[in-house]
């Protein structure tokens, strides 16, 4: 499994200094920014999957410590999964399964924050090789506790989400899958 990143946050609203110290990997502290993302997968010794990804993700600031935070991945895939319909497994390009979020974020002064709602994945791909096939809620919950005893920016923080699906087609396996992330991260001193 091999993921790359590229990104282009210009236009995101927070001041320079945040901007260095916060990565995007904190939920609870969301970046205006666009990426294109690589993700490689293994599938078996003759098939992989290169998974090229645009995501969007943009903050709304409401006030009062509240915000919400919004998020939309187009993938593309490359594949020469083997199906029941394609045994041979050719190379196939099309489009993934298009995923959205929106996360209602509320912070409790500068140490503490917590993040939650709902994350959808839309069965938009064509093939069986591109995607689930399936209608997919993804509750998801978070909390972060800020850690500026040992640097600026560093944090900890426990991440939740149960994937299941709720419609689609009838012959592509249920998804229910819990994911429980704790975290820590810790940055270093002068950028690195």
């Amino acid at each position: 499994f091999l993921c790359l990143v590229g990104s282009v946050s210009g236009f995101a609203s927070e001041a320079s200094r945040d901007k260095v110290l916060n990565a995007g990997q904190d939920i609870t502290r969301p970046l205006s920014r666009l990426d294109v993302r690589y993700q490689y997968e293994l599938l078996s010794k003759k098939s992989s999957k290169d998974i090229f990804t645009f995501r969007t993700d943009r903050p709304f600031v409401i006030g009062d410590g509240w915000k919400i935070g919004t998020r939309v991945d187009l993938p593309c895939v490359l594949t020469n999964k083997k199906t029941a319909q394609e045994p041979n497994g050719p190379y196939k390009f099309g489009m993934g399964d298009i995923l959205s979020q929106v996360l209602l974020i509320r912070e409790f002064g500068d140490l503490w924050a917590a993040a939650a709602g709902p994350k959808f994945v839309f069965p938009t791909s064509g093939t069986d090789q591109m995607g689930s096939g399936k209608y997919q809620v993804v509750p998801t919950a978070g909390v972060r506790r800020m850690l500026p005893q040992i640097s600026d920016g560093s944090f900890t923080a426990l991440l939740m989400r149960y994937d299941v699906d709720y419609a689609g087609s009838s012959k592509r396996s249920s998804i229910s899958t819990l994911e429980m992330a704790p975290m820590f991260n810790w940055v270093l001193p002068r950028q690195w």
